[in-house]
């Protein structure tokens, strides 16, 4: 009997919390080019704002503030 309990509340809290992620507002990403390769992008409540560099091979390169965090394949070159 607590076990039906318990799974009760646990698949309660889930169902619960499925609805206010349901709820909340999309996140809007604004994307200002500023060169030919070289593009910011700007969203509200991430954090702030990210620069993505795109090579002359398809390979992209994004950082926020001086430093450039990730690199990554583009997927027109996977």
């Amino acid at each position: 009997m607590k076990r039906i309990i318990v799974l009760a509340a646990v698949i309660g809290a889930g169902v619960l919390s499925l609805g206010i992620v349901a709820a909340q507002d999309a996140m809007v990403i604004e994307v200002e080019q500023l060169e030919d390769n070289l593009y910011v992008l700007r969203g509200q409540g991430g954090g702030g704002n990210t620069a993505v560099f795109v090579t002359s091979d398809g390979r992209t390169r994004a950082g926020a503030s001086r430093s450039w965090t990730r690199s990554a394949s583009s997927p027109a070159t996977r």
